[in-house]
């Protein structure tokens, strides 16, 4: 028997909306934001298997939640 417990940073989303007076030199855009994304990002805790929410109790034949970094650009014209 094992301690399961876990602190686990899931979802994070960082982002920057550009001003609209550097824009208003493009004259092309209208507005813009750039962002960055994570899920599944860190995971503290004992457990020794791959994922310590897994509890179906074959723990260790499994793969845990990928991580996953996500960028982009949403511009308006």
């Amino acid at each position: 028997m094992q301690d399961a417990s876990y602190v686990r940073l899931r979802n994070v989303q960082l982002s920057y909306t550009v001003p609209s007076r550097i824009l208003e030199h493009t004259r092309i855009f209208r507005n813009a934001m750039i962002y960055v994304q994570g899920q599944n990002l860190l995971t503290f805790t004992s457990w020794s298997g791959f994922d310590p929410e897994d509890n179906n109790g074959t723990a260790f034949f499994e793969y845990p939640a990928a991580r996953t970094i996500t960028a982009g650009v949403r511009v308006q014209f």
